[in-house]
């Protein structure tokens, strides 16, 4: 990990101009930092879909497959006791416990798949100790590029500053 190349800016749109010359200049690695979602800095950013309801979409059917065919095999194969003259397998009576448990697997495992894919818990994080920074909760909006990006030119912060960035380098 190098040093970190920092924009704050004051606006929304300030940050999508910054963040849209670094793209221009050839910067591959940068994040941001926003104290509200900014839709317009995902294409700078090249943010992409999640796959969290992909991942949650095959545990819900995967927990829900599992209910389903753990109560059959236990009312049908394991041990069937035939009462009242019933039929061994009836669906209908299998359905509560399998939605629950669809229900169940599905945000159980959107649950892991957030934590994972987002590296949580982080217990520490260079960017919080910058002075500073714990106004992007409130008012400002910070671009944060990584120095050891391969096309990363010193240049850059006086770009930045161009734009009306406060622009300093933070070294890790």
């Amino acid at each position: 990990m190098g040093d970190l190349l920092i924009a704050e800016a004051d606006s929304a749109e300030m940050a999508v101009r910054a963040a849209r010359r670094l793209r221009e200049l050839g910067c591959t690695h940068m994040n941001a930092y926003t104290p509200y979602p900014v839709v317009e800095l995902e294409e700078p950013l090249r943010i992409h879909r999640t796959v969290v309801p992909r991942i949650a979409w095959l545990g819900a059917v995967g927990g829900g497959t599992f209910a389903y065919l753990l109560q059959w095999w236990c009312n049908a194969r394991d041990s069937p006791e035939n009462v009242g003259g019933r039929p061994l397998h009836s669906w209908p009576a299998l359905v509560p416990i399998t939605f629950e448990t669809t229900v169940l697997f599905g945000s159980g495992v959107a649950f892991l798949a957030v934590l994972l894919l987002s590296r949580l818990p982080r217990l520490h994080d260079d960017i919080l100790t910058v002075d500073g920074f714990e106004r992007t909760v409130t008012d400002k909006f910070w671009i944060v590029v990584d120095t050891m990006d391969p096309a990363y030119r010193k240049e850059w912060s006086s770009e930045l500053a161009l734009l009306g960035a406060d622009v300093r380098l933070v070294v890790r």
